[in-house]
């Protein structure tokens, strides 16, 4: 677990993502035009702005991990969970991340 509650570190995440990726569901929540210019390899688009009603669409039998530019939708998209998601294994990455075209990525955690 992170600082936040809910949240994962960054040296977590990269660890089960690399090692077995599908054994958890990675959501971006950025809206089109930001997923656009590049996603991380593997992981899907449910913009925060239709989460509410995409919330049955999530798994319930693996994590659930949202992911952002900076931490502040995917934290927002944990609670929304939380809140609305029922038996969701929800966490976010509280962390800043740089989206490349090819599907590659870099973050660093939040200081």
């Amino acid at each position: 677990p992170g600082k936040e509650k809910g949240s994962v570190t960054v040296d977590s995440f990269q660890a089960v993502w690399k090692a077995s990726p599908g054994s958890v569901m990675l959501v971006d929540v950025r809206d089109a035009k930001e997923v656009a210019s590049g996603m991380i390899k593997g992981s899907v688009n449910i913009p925060m702005n239709e989460l509410e009603k995409k919330i049955a669409t999530l798994p319930t039998d693996k994590p659930v991990v949202f992911v952002c530019g900076t931490g502040a939708r995917s934290g927002e998209a944990y609670d929304t969970v939380k809140l609305l998601g029922g038996k969701v294994q929800a966490s976010f990455l509280d962390a800043d991340v740089k989206f490349n075209a090819d599907g590659s990525y870099t973050m660093a955690a939040k200081k």
